[in-house]
Parts: structure tokens; C-alpha cells; sequence
């Protein structure tokens, strides 16, 4: 602007230049004329009077010239202050937002509240009205939207609820539109009147994918386009999240920022960069504390695995007792402290009188022996020391299948102590590494337990966000396709279609109202009365269900299964049904449990279509890949046995060594 400027005064004071040198010439030769005709006395007076003119002149034109160039000093002087003044906002800015970020990536504040700095930030960087953030799970749909502005509360949380209710990825995704009145686009309430400028941001794990002004006048609004008129319309329209073919690889999407200019105010390139950069690094904050929180709701709920069970500290505190008592000393303590394996129980132990001794000096005592045990070593006192104590470490037995599968035993110390002089002899130390030993078997199944117990919560938990996923999901997104063309037909008129669809929806809605029904019964269910009563259960719910008669021939096992076995194999059964009802068209059903040559052996038959390994379908792939888990989790064989209109046969052998139930 300021180059155009320049080059105009400059043209301008070369044509005035120009003009006073031919004036010049034009004067002198008057001067001349006038000395010939009324003498030369005259003529050097008019000569001197338009040499101090042109003087004089000529100090104007320098004076002009110099409040110019002043002038256009100061001007370009007010656009480096405003330069310096948008970049110390831009470092106050990233400062501000970075201290979040720090504090999100230290745990010290949440998603919602990094989201809410950010907007802040943001929102005093671009001189917005208002901004929105809308983000999106895994499953790419929208969540609770996050607001920040100086507009009513009513027009961001109407603006909220629009963003967060689908319309992201139906609305604007399908409109092909790009004008409409005030109200008939949900990012143009009524109440915002008709003046606004938006700017739209879909943000990725790896940053934005892209930003496009959508600047609407009265009258016009903003809208989403199909990806083959993308490359034609990109500057007017509202970028939805990338479809399949559009996404980059690599690129998780996280949400859409959008921004409320008033009218009148855009974003230049260089705030675009800008912004560009401090939304990678909002993205990726936002993304790492989401699933910060989603890790630390987790733990907590595996805490409780965590926890020292009341059995295990009993059987502890009972083999201290008894170790006080044998040996006749004050008192005797265990301490196991957790390595690398979380799943190492924390233990601390004590029995007896330890009123003797201060709290640091038992620590003290803890510590050297702790330190010995480490390393595999006994440790005691200083001979003729008070107290006396002796400490072994607590070493698995020799042999042991733990001892063979783990390079290092040592899981802790046992320490007795007595209060006066004392030195223990070679029978009290041999009773001491017997109960060390024992010891040391409880903190290691303890452990195996814990272990297993956490393999199972993440491998039900797995099947479960599958089983949702693959079902649940899948019959509500078929859901949504259908509601959409039933809109479509009762649009067109066309009541024939309209009435078949909805009675395919309503079947839809039948069988999922059974599945999570099921579902919730699956899980609700305990073994509190034996294998038995719990099939004759299942069984009497499938056929109230279904409508088909079921077979049973179940026997009383020789040995009682486990519970944790029981409930597994009811699942499976569940399972099996479940597949049968959906998939089969079958008549009957027949269900076995029985015992041979010391295995038991569960079966699930049917007499329908049966199917061809090539022909299952996914959902029916699905329901198998659960039963062959769980059948993998008990150690169990499972096999489907099926022909093409020859009926299925779920068969499962549980062998004997795992069929008992634990004493």
C-alpha cells in the first residue's frame, strides 16, 4: 500500500520539476524581451525579484519534501510498532499456551481445561467474537463441544449443542448449499443476525489437515463439500473431517476448531501460519491428555486388583504369630516392597512388641536388611548390639516352578528381633528359612494371581469394546441408514418402501433389544447354585426368546468346575445360542454336557443351515473369534463342526487337569 503510495508523490514531483525549469526559460526569455524594449535597469530588477521567487519556491519544495519523507517515516514507524505490538501478543500468547501444555503434559491439569486456555488464547490472538472446539473420538463422532467468547452464552451453547449432535458429520458433510437466510444453517442461528465471517479448523494428531475461510454476508452461510467439487469450491466452504478417501495416513482425527470473526475482519497469511503452528501443538496436548485420563481411569479401576486381599495378609500375620511364638522373640516382621512387576504385592508386616525401639531406628534395621535380601544375603546385628536381630531374605525354595521360571527370587525380608542380648542359634535359623520359604511362596502366588487377574480384566475388557463395536455399533449405524431413507421416501411420498423399511427396522430394533438384553443378563449372572441351574437358566430364557425347543442332556459332573470355569463355559453356551438364533434357521436345538475318559466335553447342536468355512459371515465371524477366546483363556479345546444345510456343532473338551476346581 505504501509502495503505491511512494511511486505516485514521486512521479509527481518529477513532472513539477519538469514544468518550473520550462517556466524558467520561459521567464528569462521575458526578462530579455523586456530589456530590449524598456531597458536593462528594469529588466535586472525583474530578474533579481524572480530569482529570490524561485528561491524561495524552491525552499518550499524542500520543506514539502522533507515533511513527506517525515511523514512517511512515522507511517512506516506505526507499521512496525503494530508489526512488534502483534508479535509480542503472538510470544505472550505461545507463553501462555505453552505453560499449559506444560502443565497438561505434567498431569497437572485436565483435557477441558487445556481445551479451555487454548480457546482463550486463541480467541485474543484473532480478535474473535467467539470459538468453538468440537472434538471426536476414536470412533470419529463428535463429543461435548468446548466454547470460549465474548457472545451471549445462549448463542455459544446453541452453537454447542448444533456442533455436538451429529450434524458435523451428516449435515455438513451432505449439504451442497452454500447460501441460506439467518436460522437455516446450524452455524447461522437467527440470533447472531447477518453479519459473521467463520473460519472452520479440523485438527489431526499430527496437526491441521487444512484451514478455508468461509466469509458470509447477509444471507449467506457456510457449508460442507462433496470431495469431487473440493478442488472447485474450497474457498467458500466449511471443511468437514476428511472422508476415507481424503484422510492422510498416519492422521487421527481429534476435532474442529472453528472461529467467530466479526464482520469485516479476515485472517492473513501470516496469522494463518501462525495459527497453524500453535494448533499442532494444541492437537497433540489434547490428544496426549485425553488419553492421560482414559490410562488413569483404567488404573483406577485395576487398583482394586491391586490391593493386598484379606486371605493373603491373614495368612502372613497367622505365620508371624506362630514364628514369635516358636522362636520366643519380641517381636518379627515382613516387608516386600514391589520391583520392576506392578503386579508385585506391597507388604508390611509386623507382629509383636516393638515399643523398644523408635520409628528410625526401625527403619534403619528395615533397610540394611532389605539391602542384604537384595542381593540374596542374610544380615543381623553387630555382635553384642541392641536389639539383637537376624534377617533372611525371602527366597523361593529350590526347585520350584516359580524359582525355575524367575531369575530373581528374592521378594522381600523376614526379620526377627529381640530386645536384649541374644544370639540365635542353628535350629532357630533353620525354622527361619523354612518360614522365609513359605513366605516367599505366598508373596509369589499372590503375585501369579494378581497377574492373572489383570490379564483377564484386559482381555474381557477387549471383548467387550469388540463385542459393542461389532454389534451394538453395527446395528445402530444400520439403524441410522435406515432412518435417513425413511426420511427420504416420507419426502418422495412413497409409502409402500416407507412401510417395508419400517418394518425391517422395527426386526432391527427387536434383535438389539434381545442382544443387550442378553448382554446385560451375561453379565449380571453369578454361579451361585452349580453348572446345572445355571445352563437350565440360559436355556429356559432361549427359549422364551426364540421360540425354539431345546434338548438337554446334562449330567452331574464327578468333579465341580471351578467357578471362573463355570462362568466361562456359560458364555460360551450363551454365545453359541445367540448364533444359533440369528444365523441358523434352525428348529431345534440340543445342548449336551457330559464327562468321557475324565475330560469334560460341553456341546451346542442345531439343525439348521449350517455353513461353509468360506461362506461365515463377519458379524457370525465375530461371535466365533469370543467363544474360541474364552475357550483359549480355560485351556480348552474347541472346535465348530459344520456343513452347508447340515446343521452346526459347537463342541468344547475341557481337559481334566483343568476341570477341577481348586481346594
Amino acid at each position: 500500500m505504501y509502495n503505491g503510495s511512494q511511486k505516485h508523490t514521486t512521479s509527481f514531483s518529477r513532472a513539477r520539476s519538469i514544468a518550473l525549469v520550462v517556466l524558467a526559460v520561459f521567464l528569462l526569455a521575458v526578462v530579455v524581451w523586456l530589456g530590449f524594449i524598456f531597458g536593462w535597469p528594469l529588466a535586472v530588477v525583474l530578474l533579481i525579484a524572480l530569482v529570490g521567487w524561485g528561491a524561495v519556491f524552491f525552499l518550499r519544495i524542500r520543506l514539502d519534501a522533507q515533511q513527506s519523507q517525515a511523514f512517511r517515516e512515522r507511517q512506516a514507524c506505526g507499521v512496525a510498532q503494530n508489526q512488534l505490538d502483534r508479535s509480542e501478543r503472538r510470544v505472550q500468547a505461545m507463553l501462555k499456551l505453552n505453560r499449559s501444555l506444560a502443565e497438561a503434559s505434567a498431569g497437572a491439569i485436565d483435557a477441558q481445561s487445556l481445551m479451555e486456555s487454548a480457546l482463550s488464547t486463541i480467541s485474543e490472538l484473532t480478535g474473535s467474537l467467539g470459538c468453538t472446539f468440537v472434538p471426536i473420538d476414536e470412533w470419529e463422532q463428535p463429543l461435548p463441544a468446548f466454547t470460549y467468547g465474548q457472545l451471549p452464552p445462549a448463542i455459544l451453547s446453541a452453537w454447542a449443542g448444533q456442533l455436538a449432535a451429529g450434524m458435523l458429520r451428516e449435515r455438513c458433510g451432505s449439504c451442497k448449499v452454500l447460501h441460506s437466510t439467518p436460522g437455516a444453517c446450524p452455524l447461522h442461528p437467527a440470533q447472531v443476525g447477518d453479519t459473521l465471517t467463520v473460519y472452520c479448523v479440523p485438527l489431526a494428531s499430527s496437526g491441521p489437515v487444512h484451514m478455508v475461510e468461509t466469509g458470509f454476508s447477509p444471507g449467506e452461510t457456510i457449508t460442507s463439500i462433496p470431495a469431487e467439487n473440493a478442488a472447485e469450491i474450497r474457498s467458500n466452504s466449511l471443511i468437514k473431517m476428511p472422508s476415507d478417501s481424503q484422510q492422510v495416513v498416519g492422521q487421527q482425527p481429534v476435532g474442529v476448531l472453528h472461529l467467530y470473526l466479526p464482520r469485516g475482519h479476515s485472517l492473513d497469511v501470516e496469522t494463518r501460519g501462525f495459527l497453524d503452528c500453535l494448533l499442532v501443538q494444541v492437537a497433540l496436548a489434547y490428544e496426549a491428555s485425553r488419553l492421560r485420563q482414559q490410562e488413569q481411569v483404567t488404573l483406577r479401576q485395576l487398583q482394586l486388583l491391586h490391593a493386598p486381599k484379606g486371605d493373603f495378609t491373614a495368612s502372613l500375620a497367622v505365620l508371624l504369630q506362630g514364628l514369635v511364638q516358636a522362636l520366643e522373640v519380641d517381636f518379627a516382621l515382613i516387608r516386600v516392597r514391589p520391583g520392576s512387576d506392578e503386579r508385585q504385592p506391597l507388604v508390611n508386616i509386623e507382629y509383636g512388641d516393638t515399643s523398644n525401639l523408635s520409628e528410625s531406628q526401625l527403619e534403619h534395621m528395615v533397610d540394611q536388611a532389605l539391602i542384604a535380601a537384595l542381593q540374596g544375603n542374610p544380615a543381623s546385628a553387630e555382635p553384642e548390639a541392641l536389639p539383637a536381630w537376624l534377617a533372611l531374605p525371602l527366597a523361593l525354595p529350590e526347585g520350584s516352578v516359580s524359582d525355575r521360571n524367575m531369575k530373581s527370587t528374592s521378594r522381600g525380608v523376614l526379620l526377627v528381633c529381640v530386645n536384649h542380648p541374644y544370639e540365635f542359634h542353628s535350629r532357630q535359623r533353620v525354622i527361619l528359612q523354612a518360614v522365609a520359604a513359605q513366605a516367599a511362596l505366598l508373596v509369589e502366588n499372590e503375585r501369579l494371581i494378581r497377574s492373572l487377574e489383570y490379564r483377564i480384566v484386559i482381555q474381557e475388557r477387549a471383548r467387550l469394546a469388540r463385542e459393542i463395536h461389532d454389534g451394538l455399533a453395527q446395528t445402530l449405524a444400520f439403524l441410522k441408514l435406515q432412518a435417513a431413507q425413511m426420511q427420504s421416501y416420507l419426502a418422495q411420498g412413497d409409502l409402500d418402501r416407507l412401510s417395508r423399511i419400517l418394518k425391517e427396522n422395527y426386526q432391527v430394533l427387536a434383535e438389539a433389544y434381545l442382544d443387550t438384553r442378553q448382554a446385560i443378563d451375561d453379565l449380571r449372572l453369578t454361579p451361585e447354585y452349580g453348572l446345572d441351574h445355571w445352563l437350565e437358566h440360559v436355556l429356559n430364557e432361549f427359549e422364551n426368546i426364540s421360540g425354539l425347543p431345546v434338548d438337554r442332556d446334562i449330567r452331574a459332573l464327578s468333579r465341580p468346575l471351578a467357578p471362573e470355569v463355570q462362568a466361562q463355559l456359560v458364555r460360551i453356551v450363551q454365545e453359541a445360542l445367540s448364533n444359533v438364533r440369528k444365523h441358523a434357521n434352525a428348529r431345534r436345538v440340543s445342548v449336551r454336557l457330559f464327562e468321557h475318559k475324565g475330560e469334560t466335553i460341553l456341546e451346542v447342536s442345531d439343525d439348521g443351515q449350517g455353513f461353509a468355512a468360506e461362506d461365515v459371515p463377519e458379524i457370525t465371524r465375530h461371535g466365533l473369534r469370543g467363544m474360541r477366546e474364552r475357550a483359549n483363556l480355560l485351556g480348552a479345546e474347541f472346535q465348530i463342526i459344520s456343513q452347508a444345510f447340515q446343521g452346526t456343532t459347537m463342541r468344547l473338551v475341557l481337559p481334566a487337569s483343568l476341570a477341577e476346581e481348586p481346594s
